[in-house]
């Protein structure tokens, strides 16, 4: 996939974003998964890219734009530490939450009961933080 193909993806699915060459600084394909991996297994079916843009501003907006991909098979997702990924991964299956999100590294998520947007911290357990 080359910039070009980033480009047109944000023209087209994203809407109202202006991106050019210059606003990406780097690109990185994750390989597909080999064509013997067992498909039990939650590996991807299209190759993972990691953009990287030269202006904050610009990925603000990519990742506003997320919203528009909604019912989709695609997503956009910030690069995320470890404990971070983890978090969200296992506290998206949690029925009590509604909805879980990162910006800007930080973890956000509402409850299905409150509904008010609440920090969360990857190094206390989901349980401790819905008590609190």
């Amino acid at each position: 996939m080359a910039v070009d193909e980033i480009i047109t993806f944000v023209k087209e699915k994203l809407k109202d974003i202006e991106v050019t060459a210059a606003d990406i600084s780097n690109m990185t394909i994750l390989k597909k998964p080999a064509a013997n991996q067992d498909h039990s297994q939650s590996a991807p079916k299209t190759p993972t890219l990691i953009v990287t843009f030269q202006r904050r501003a610009i990925r603000d907006r990519v990742l506003r734009g997320r919203r528009n991909l909604k019912g989709t098979h695609m997503s956009i997702n910030e690069n995320l530490t470890l404990a971070n990924s983890r978090f969200i991964s296992l506290s998206h299956k949690d029925t009590r939450i509604a909805d879980i999100w990162s910006w800007n590294g930080k973890i956000y998520f509402t409850t299905v009961k409150g509904g008010t947007k609440r920090t969360a911290n990857p190094f206390l357990s989901l349980d401790d933080q819905l008590e609190a």
